[in-house]
């Protein structure tokens, strides 16, 4: 039971790293595309 338990803490923790990393690599991608208004707001 414990090892289930484990298995299901380890594929959240891995799931929530990976959903950090495509949301950092979505943001990055269009931040360096294309510079909009919306970006030098965030600028500022």
């Amino acid at each position: 039971m414990t090892l289930l338990v484990n298995r299901h803490h380890f594929c959240l923790t891995w799931f929530s790293v990976f959903c950090c990393w495509l949301s950092y690599t979505y943001f990055a991608n269009n931040y360096l595309s294309e510079p909009t208004e919306e970006s030098a707001i965030v600028g500022m």
